[in-house]
């Protein structure tokens, strides 16, 4: 369903309202959400529909408003699902969610995307790591020029 969406997306006719694509978008995440929420199978079929890639689309493009049902979404199809965590994490998941984390605009977006990284598991946790890892490389780079650091921590 989200596949044929995002296939309409693409090719649609130019006098397509967006408008119109974006509400489409929206109550077919909806309609995932109710199939995928705390069933396996349905997470499975998700999966294997290209979901999880369309959602990712979704993420890194969308409006606000089309990103948070995203995340709920994502959310919803990752739950307690070992392979679908990991195919979410392998497909770039993780610094789509960092950066929508460090969103300024909406702190509703941000909350959303904090809670969608949490439900990606333990597994998270080494890839955040490498990040901070490529972060703190950076800073010691910064530092060793200027001799002062300033770090924002948030929460």
């Amino acid at each position: 369903m989200l596949t044929d969406l995002n296939q309409l997306m693409n090719e649609a006719d130019i006098e397509v309202n967006e408008n119109e694509v974006q509400e489409a978008s929206f109550f077919a995440l909806l309609a995932l959400i109710a199939m995928t929420d705390k069933s396996l199978r349905g997470q499975a079929l998700a999966k294997d529909n290209n979901a999880l890639d369309t959602i990712l689309k979704q993420l890194r493009s969308g409006t606000y408003s089309t990103k948070k049902t995203a995340c709920h979404c994502m959310i919803s199809i990752v739950q307690g699902n070992g392979p679908n965590q990991t195919y979410a994490i392998q497909n770039e998941a993780v610094p789509v969610l960092t950066e929508l984390i460090n969103d300024e605009d909406d702190d509703e977006l941000s909350n959303k995307a904090f809670e969608c990284l949490e439900s990606l598991g333990p597994k998270v946790i080494s890839e955040l790591m490498k990040y901070l890892k490529l972060a703190l490389s950076k800073v010691v780079g910064i530092f060793a020029k200027s001799k002062t650091l300033i770090i924002d921590i948030y929460r």
